[in-house]
């Protein structure tokens, strides 16, 4: 059985959890990858043609920042009942992990700004095109990010399995793949592209996934806590 209060945390923390996912891909796969390219020129020049859905890009990674801080509130109130420092950790790494998207949305409105800005475009010249591809975030970012997503995953994972708040096997899951993670994003550092990149997270976000829709639907067990 799962008290009123922490039913309500749960379906937020999986809400939160879904809704940023498929923003987030929607906005990366649908909105921003069909306009940037490795081309600085008609980067700009399609940034420019297409800056309603530029712009909408942005918005979707800041209401994926904004669905992650939500997720790192609810997270903490159900993990204390496991582990108050674990449930602590884990939030604190996913605020920061966070963070990640509102400098991407500054990384955009940059570009923008040095597109935009007749003054600005001005005092870099016919450089004007590479300084904006410049400020694109990019992957960078992201993977600049990513241990801070993948520490949390591990601690939150350790403490959904020490609490038995969740099927141990689902807890299990998760521990593996964000440890996994954690290891792919430093491994990165040091060689990049050292695996192949979609064997990075891919795992981590299906169990993601798999847990958000879990929390809607089942809550966690409190009652063996």
């Amino acid at each position: 059985m799962t008290d009123p209060t922490t039913r309500t945390a749960c379906r937020i923390a999986g809400a939160s959890l879904l809704l940023a996912f498929v923003i987030l891909a929607f906005s990366t796969f649908a909105l921003l990858d069909p306009i940037l390219s490795d081309d600085a020129e008609a980067t700009a020049r399609s940034i420019l043609a297409n800056e309603a859905t530029f712009r909408l890009g942005m918005i979707g990674n800041l209401l994926y920042g904004i669905g992650q801080v939500a997720f790192a509130a609810a997270l903490f109130f159900v993990l204390q009942r496991a582990d108050r420092t674990l449930a602590a950790l884990a939030s604190a790494f996913r605020l920061a992990w966070a963070f990640t998207s509102i400098v991407v949305v500054l990384d955009f409105v940059t570009v923008l700004r040095i597109l935009e800005d007749p003054a600005v475009a001005a005092s870099f010249g016919d450089r004007t095109a590479v300084i904006a591809a410049l400020e694109l975030p990019g992957y960078d970012v992201y993977y600049v990010g990513l241990p801070f997503w993948a520490v949390s995953a591990t601690v939150m994972s350790w403490a959904l399995y020490r609490g038995r708040l969740v099927p141990r096997w689902l807890a299990l899951f998760g521990v593996v793949s964000a440890a996994w993670c954690v290891l792919c994003s430093i491994g990165h550092f040091i060689e990049p592209g050292f695996v192949n990149l979609w064997a990075y997270d891919t795992a981590l976000a299906l169990f993601e996934l798999v847990l958000g829709g879990w929390l809607i639907v089942r809550g966690v067990r409190t009652e063996t806590v």
